[in-house]
């Protein structure tokens, strides 16, 4: 546990510094993605289906954002 208050300092950060966050949205993805290895490395990532889904989650906001961004 603990991760979610550190990704909140780390957008924290952002929004002190004009960075834009982007999350997955709400539902699963609120703070953007997050994978757990559970201690088997890259293995483990690709077999963390939820964390995967917020990762894709996450990327689908970024292609919207960078679409209206454009405009």
């Amino acid at each position: 546990g603990g991760q979610e208050l550190a990704i909140q300092q780390i957008n924290t950060f952002y929004l002190l510094n004009k960075i834009i966050p982007l999350s997955g949205g709400s539902f699963g993805a609120n703070l953007g993605a997050c994978l757990w290895s559970q201690d088997d490395g890259a293995e483990g990532v690709k077999e963390d289906e939820y964390g995967l889904k917020t990762l894709d989650m996450t990327i689908s906001h970024f292609k919207e954002f960078l679409l209206e961004f454009k405009t």
